[in-house]
């Protein structure tokens, strides 16, 4: 009944904001490192709230990696969630009941009055009754009534489709764009008065800083949210626009960058010389349809190329065999769209994983598309190593139930599925065996530290060390 469902961003937000994220000792390449404690009934703990065996005295993890293991122990909260309940629900009811489980545990969940009322159909008062537990040691928590309450508000909050919430938020984002235009106005109303970049980080400055970052993030220069912290990926998209815009201002917002801000509607599109060469036609097929296509000196476009040789052409796709391809492009500021960086690799499932399935819907095969959703961090346990890891958005995937090693008629599955970009460990090219179970993967160790070594030069990421990566998936077959 509730088979499909996964814990959403909502609810893994909502578990992060109250276990919180614990013991920070030391900052490594940019990234916060926590390490293990005793949570007060004594139980080794690290990260947010993670225990068992995994969790070795003294253990120092980044906080992807902790995020990565917040992940896996809510995969038995869900299966739990999914166990017990005997009612439809929809992703934000399940959310909700995912948190409470993985905070009380699910013998709490199952002899509880929420849930009897909510398999008697009555959602109203599994909500009330949810708020009951809120007491640790006989006393009322206050963490615990902000907690309850919460998942009550997620439980009973309505869901907005993927495509509603875009279109909700381009309307939201219109309407802080027309208000905050009179404030612009009001602000550079003295033709005279200019503002330093480096002082709108300042306090006295939150104000306008927040408005640059709406109109940048309306023109789709800069990523959400609007916090007022005008830190170096906010300025260097100040700079882009005054750039495209030809301001005639640099180093400073006047007059002219205001007016330009509080009227523009949209950027001219980049002028992308393209041939008939791989990575013109990779680029063609992206703006066709629609996909973020990076323009500029040290920004980078991650392409994975399913079932290709090294030069684009089209093989068998056969299974088990590292032949796909991973790819970096670049388009500099001439235009010309070039590949900096080509290797051997796999989008897909090796055998081991299809026949010895992880997942019970089946093995995961990335759905061709563009996605938003990796950060550099650290992949596997056994022999872990730097790669791009799936903390920052959700993917969507087929589910090879059948093990048939086709999307054809596969259900499709959306959410954070440890989805990494890992190497693959120097396996054989006809043979994936253990080093795919639906990552994306470069087949050996040099080429993925070459990979590494290239996009953690991209300034986005340069800036701040927790940039989302793009990557795009693509048939090699539709080029």
């Amino acid at each position: 009944m509730n088979e499909n469902l996964k814990i959403n961003q909502a609810g893994v937000d909502l578990i992060k904001s109250c276990e919180g994220l614990h013991k920070k000792c030391r900052e490594k390449n940019g990234e916060t490192l926590v390490t293990t404690y005793y949570c007060p009934a004594h139980v080794l703990t690290i990260g947010y709230g993670t225990t068992g065996s995994k969790v070795k005295q003294g253990m120092q993890i980044t906080e992807s990696q902790a995020e990565q293991f917040l992940r896996e122990d809510m995969e038995k909260f869900e299966q739990a969630v999914k166990r017990l309940v005997k009612v439809k629900l929809n992703e934000n009811e399940f959310s909700a009941l995912v948190s409470f489980a993985y905070n009380c545990g699910e013998g709490a969940l199952g002899r509880s009055t929420a849930l009897k009322r909510l398999n008697q159909g009555d959602k109203a008062g599994c909500v009330e009754a949810l708020q009951w537990w809120n007491k640790g040691g006989g006393k009322v928590l206050p963490g615990l009534v902000k907690r309850r309450k919460a998942e009550g508000d997620l439980f009973e909050s309505k869901v907005i489709s993927r495509e509603d919430k875009h279109e909700l938020d381009k309307a939201e984002m219109a309407q802080k764009v027309d208000e905050m235009s009179i404030k612009l106005q009001d602000i550079f109303r003295q033709a005279d008065l200019k503002v330093d970049y480096d002082v709108l980080n300042e306090d006295e400055n939150h104000e306008l800083a927040v408005q640059v970052q709406v109109r940048l993030i309306a023109l789709d220069l800069l990523n959400p949210p609007a916090d007022g912290k005008f830190g170096p990926l906010s300025t260097q998209a100040l700079i882009d626009f005054q750039r495209l815009t030809n301001c005639g201002e640099e180093g400073f917002i006047g007059k002219m960058t205001a007016k330009k801000l509080i009227e523009c509607k949209g950027l001219p599109q980049p002028d992308i010389k393209l041939g008939n060469d791989l990575a013109s036609r990779i680029i063609k097929y992206m703006l066709a349809k629609k996909y973020k296509v990076f323009v500029g000196n040290d920004v980078y476009n991650i392409v994975y190329l399913e079932g290709a040789n090294e030069d684009g052409i089209p093989n068998a796709d056969t299974p088990n065999h590292f032949n796909d391809r991973r790819m970096v492009i670049q388009i500099r500021a001439d235009g010309v769209p070039k590949i900096i960086g080509n290797w051997q690799g796999t989008t897909e499932p090796g055998r081991h994983y299809t026949v010895n399935k992880m997942n019970p819907k089946g093995a995961a095969r990335v759905a061709f598309g563009q996605y938003c959703a990796w950060q550099v961090g650290s992949h596997g346990r056994s022999r872990p190593h730097e790669a791009l890891v799936q903390t920052g958005g959700a993917v969507t995937v087929h589910r090879d139930f059948n093990k048939d090693y086709s999307r054809v008629g596969d259900k499709l599955d959306t959410g954070y599925f440890g989805i990494n970009q890992h190497h693959g460990y120097n396996n054989p090219e006809n043979n994936i065996s253990t080093a795919s179970a639906g990552c994306l993967v470069g087949r050996s160790i040099t080429g993925h530290q070459e990979f590494m070594r290239i996009i953690k030069q991209d300034r986005r990421y340069q800036a701040n060390h927790k940039y989302v990566f793009y990557s795009t998936l693509i048939d090699a077959k539709e080029l």
